[in-house]
């Protein structure tokens, strides 16, 4: 009987891994391939609702870091049919088929239910993180036909041909990965090697927020090191850095400077500030909106026609630029709230040391939160919910290493007294 109990079990696990491998495909359109977006819709309309109901008992009695955080972003996402529906007069069918797009989060509450391993999620992660980087080279190789992405085109931006390539939390999650790896020593030069392609292709695509998000997350990673040597690097790593920035005579270093200079003497006419201003106090039409947001515009009513036409067309305004802010007037306060919980309880609950890249992650996730699609595009919505599934995972096997140290310290000074 052993060997058939190890054998259902192995295969009860290729089964788990199998499911997010097709989950996560699902939710990110593979990378927003173009020719399977439709289909790919289709599929998340079909899937959400089992995918809840599968989940639902795991979301309402399961009580956890994240939890509470998590329960009420999605709770915001589903109430915004309702908003949408008596601020918008969009109808709940509507809004049910643009809802599914946003439930990327359901796979935190997928895989507390499953018990999935660390390390078998790990690896899920890292084979996403080489296939963005893959597919990303693809198409930067073959720019002329762009099949990838939320672009239908590729266009030179600051001095280089520029993708904006979905997928991103897969990005600065190998980001963090290797790094936390090389601060910990472990497989130094392999983790180098990733974390220099990882970097590359970061600043390939020509974006100041990752620059910073990045710039941030290794200066504090460096900080933390208690060794006076680290320190003295973090400090070089800034003065390497800023100097490159200012004196630098690359054309995508330059055309950043010049672009940051521009933003900075016209920042009252920049257009994410007058779409903030916007979002957060002239778009909600009543205070049901004003608290619980305005739902989703579907293209297909009145609401989605004056967002996807007014708004988004002519005036340049998107919810997914904004981040928080994008959220809120989207899902309300419960969504930021959420998003407020889990940077709270990151910063007081530690995952432990093996953990930590995860707190990199995060800390990633909220320099962006207010000027990217950190915490509303798909690409960053389903690693994000994965990272706190992990980020659970290690918390709970630092709290069992916590006690079993406190046993020992207990049993040892019984020993002591006797």
């Amino acid at each position: 009987m052993l060997p058939t109990l190890s054998l259902n079990n192995n295969e009860y696990k290729k089964e788990q891994v199998s499911m997010l491998f097709i989950l996560i495909i699902i939710f990110i359109n593979f990378f927003d391939f173009h020719p399977l977006l439709d289909v790919f819709s289709k599929i998340k309309l079909v899937i959400t609702l089992p995918l809840f109901l599968y989940c639902f008992n795991t979301i309402f009695t399961y009580k956890g870091t994240f939890s509470l955080p998590v329960k009420l972003i999605i709770f915001s996402i589903l109430f915004s049919a309702v908003t949408a529906k008596f601020a918008w007069s969009q109808p709940f069918s509507a809004s049910f088929r643009e809802i599914p797009h946003y439930l990327g989060y359901l796979l935190y509450f997928f895989l507390i239910k499953k018990d999935t391993s660390i390390r078998k999620v790990e690896k899920v992660m890292l084979t996403f993180t080489t296939l963005y980087v893959v597919l990303y080279l693809y198409q930067f190789v073959t720019h002329e036909n762009i099949v990838f992405g939320v672009w239908e085109n590729a266009d030179v931006v600051r001095g280089i041909i520029r993708i904006i390539f979905s997928g991103e939390g897969f990005l600065f999650f190998g980001i963090a990965y290797f790094f936390h790896k090389i601060l910990r020593k472990e497989n130094t030069r392999l983790s180098f090697i990733f974390l220099v392609i990882l970097l590359v292709i970061m600043f390939m695509q020509v974006t100041r927020q990752y620059i910073l998000a990045v710039g941030i997350m290794i200066l504090l990673g460096l900080l933390r090191k208690s060794k006076l040597y680290m320190k003295i690097l973090a400090v070089l790593f800034v003065f390497i850095a800023a100097n490159i920035y200012q004196y630098s005579t690359n054309p995508l270093i330059e055309g950043i400077r010049e672009s940051q200079s521009q933003n900075m003497e016209e920042k009252e006419d920049y257009i994410r500030i007058i779409a903030a201003n916007y979002f957060l106090f002239e778009m909600a039409p009543n205070k049901l909106a004003t608290v619980f947001g305005n739902g989703i515009p579907n293209h297909q009513t009145s609401y989605g026609r004056e967002y996807y036409g007014n708004l988004t067309e002519e005036e340049g305004f998107y919810f997914v630029d904004l981040g928080l802010i994008g959220g809120y007037s989207l899902f309300g306060i419960l969504f930021v709230i959420g998003y407020i919980i889990i940077g709270y309880r990151t910063f007081k609950y530690p995952p432990g040391d093996s953990g930590e890249y995860l707190r990199y992650y995060i800390l990633m996730i909220f320099v962006m939160s207010l000027t990217s699609a950190s915490v509303l595009g798909h690409g960053f919505v389903v690693p994000t919910a994965i990272v706190l599934y992990l980020y659970e995972k290690y918390r709970t096997h630092f709290l069992e290493e916590q006690a079993l140290i406190e046993e020992e310290e207990e049993e040892f000074a019984e020993i002591e007294k006797t």
